[in-house]
């Protein structure tokens, strides 16, 4: 549904990671099933039924569109979602800032660039505070490597 409202049926299901199928590194994992009562169950082991998540989106039409559809899809797993949607200059001066956001990820032309971007520990548009020193040397590894097939 997703990409139905969010890019008007264009696009194909992501298998909810960075690296794209025209990667050498791309890994066909298929997509995560969508399965509301596993999720309930989830959310209630986890101690979570009641927590109130904010996503917040920029108020324009596919990330607006987006947002109401995986807030849905979390209500639908058991979980309480306030929407905000912000003007794109208050909720760019603020990006980092937010728990729970959607932002866009433009495509890139090798797969070491799209991880090192959004996974190394500190780098700028590390929007999830992931910090992981072996993963930081494997990425430093990665990316001294002129074959892909390596």
């Amino acid at each position: 549904i997703c990409l139905e409202l969010g890019y008007v049926a264009g696009g194909s299901i992501a298998a909810n990671h960075h690296i794209s199928p025209i990667h050498p590194a791309y890994a066909d994992i298929g997509p995560a099933p969508y399965d509301p009562t596993e999720a309930r169950a989830i959310v209630e082991a986890a101690g979570l039924r009641g927590f109130e998540h904010e996503l917040v989106t920029v108020d324009d039409e596919w990330q607006r569109n987006t947002g109401d559809a995986v807030a849905a899809q979390l209500r639908d797993a058991g979980l309480t979602v306030r929407r905000r949607i912000l003007p794109g200059p208050d909720f760019w001066a603020n990006w980092r800032e937010f728990p729970f956001s959607a932002t866009q990820w433009n495509h890139r032309p090798l797969d070491v660039q799209v991880l090192s971007l959004a996974y190394r520990s500190n780098a700028a548009w590390n929007e999830s505070g992931f910090a992981n020193e072996e993963f930081d040397t494997l990425l430093n590894e990665a990316n001294r490597l002129s074959d892909p097939d390596r």
